[in-house]
Order: C-alpha cells, then sequence, then structure tokens
C-alpha cells in the first residue's frame, strides 16, 4: 500500500484520544488530522502498517527510527490510516 508513493504523501490519521495519553504533548491529541511526510531519496515512508484480524483499517505498528514519520513527530503507534475520512478497510489482513 504504501511501498509505491510519490516522494510527498498526504495521510489523514485517526487516533483515539485514549491512547497513549501520556506520551503526548497537550496540543499533539487530535480526533483526526493531517499530515504530509516527505521520503528521503531511495527511503520509505518511515513507518510499518498493519491490519487487525477482527477490525477493519490499517494502523501504524511502528515508526522507524530516522525516518520521515519520526521527522514529523506527530503519528504514533496505532494511529489508523485513512484516506478522505474512509477508513482504509479493504487494504486489512485477512483472517
Amino acid at each position: 500500500l504504501l511501498r509505491r508513493t510519490p516522494t510527498k504523501v498526504s495521510l489523514l490519521v485517526y487516533r483515539d484520544v485514549n491512547l497513549q495519553l501520556s506520551l503526548l504533548d497537550p496540543t499533539q491529541i487530535y480526533n483526526i488530522f493531517e499530515m504530509e511526510l516527505t521520503k528521503k531519496p531511495g527511503r520509505g515512508l518511515g513507518l510499518s502498517i498493519v491490519g487487525r484480524k477482527n477490525e477493519p483499517g490499517v494502523y501504524v505498528s511502528e515508526v522507524v527510527k530516522g525516518g520521515a514519520a519520526e521527522a514529523d513527530g506527530r503519528l504514533i503507534q496505532g494511529d489508523q490510516v485513512m484516506i478522505h475520512l474512509i477508513y482504509l478497510i479493504y487494504f486489512q489482513n485477512s483472517p
């Protein structure tokens, strides 16, 4: 899904506000936010995604150290990636 992206990628992210509240700066707690990541040449976006067996959608499983997502600083493990407020339900893992 995210391997063949252009250099700049806009992501719409849903965050459960109860998720890791203690780790977040109060100004960074949003229900939904948009972010743009710029890949470095020959590198990815700096995040890994997974689908959950019993839940629709695609979720951030890891923010890669030194990657574009870590440099941005807003994305955390457990965030759900969406496109135009539509959950990415068709890209989840098969049961």
